[in-house]
């Protein structure tokens, strides 16, 4: 007598169905979280330069406003409701430190928000303001007094953090790293003068982390980069900055990490 080959038959095929059917739902499982990943790191870049656009907004209303009443925000920081609908709140604060020798206002200011996790970012441009004045007749041989140089046309550097670090921007909440470790963090830098490496820096500080080797800026890109050598023992912090200077204007961010 000779087995029922048929039911055998069916019986393996819907363990197969059975089979594709859970491996189908790890993949769409894995591709929701990898989509969820990309739009939040996507919703933080733009909230970074919004950020970075009203703090260059002020510098801009400081930049027309009468030299003798330019002043810091005398406690009294500006709040703004801006990004996806205007449910980001955007407190923003400036301080002025008059200079002398040659005479300018070095202005500073920081535009602070909670991101979706309820932790603490902000962005930090700086500028220089010189009195506009007619130039007076220095005698013969002397140099006249001017202010600090400026390459660009007015508008500080734009610093956007690339992938995968874009979550790295709040010291209550540190981006984990392995020890002993080199990691390549990453920003796309933007400005109105031709940037180069002689205008960026990225520095590590903090429990023995440090940078190897040099910055790189692909001027195509505008992506400035550096290896990092995270600390040699677990459960050390320690932050990447980022700073951008055109000449004339200033922008830094920082990441946080951890191991």
């Amino acid at each position: 007598m000779q087995p029922d080959r048929r039911r055998h038959q069916r019986g393996f095929t819907l363990v197969e169905a059975l089979i594709a059917l859970v491996i189908l739902s790890f993949g769409l499982f894995g591709l929701m979280q990898l989509q969820a990943r990309v739009m939040a790191g996507t919703s933080a870049s733009k909230t970074q330069t919004i950020a970075a656009n009203l703090a260059q907004q002020k510098i801009e209303e400081l930049r027309v406003t009468p030299y003798a009443d330019i002043d810091g925000d005398n406690g009294e920081p500006d709040v703004i409701h801006a990004g996806e609908g205007g449910t980001t709140a955007f407190a923003r604060n400036w301080s002025v430190t008059e200079e002398t020798s040659p005479t300018y206002k070095r202005i500073s200011v920081t535009t602070s928000w909670t991101n979706a996790d309820q932790n603490p970012e902000s962005v930090t441009l700086s500028s220089f303001i010189a009195e506009s004045t007619f130039a007076a007749l220095e005698p013969v041989g002397e140099a006249p007094e001017v202010p600090p140089p400026s390459n660009g046309g007015g508008t500080s550097p734009v610093i956007s953090v690339d992938n995968p670090y874009t979550e790295c921007t709040s010291s209550a909440n540190p981006c984990e790293v392995a020890k002993k470790k080199t990691i390549r963090p990453s920003f796309i830098v933007t400005d109105d003068a031709e940037l180069s490496t002689d205008n960026l820096s990225i520095t590590a500080s903090g429990d023995g982390a440090k940078t190897a080797g040099s910055i790189t800026y692909d001027t195509s890109s505008a992506k400035a980069s550096q290896d990092i050598l995270t600390p040699d023992d677990k459960g050390k912090t320690f932050t990447v900055t980022m700073s951008a200077n055109d000449g004339a204007n200033t922008t830094t961010i920082t990441l946080y990490f951890k191991t």
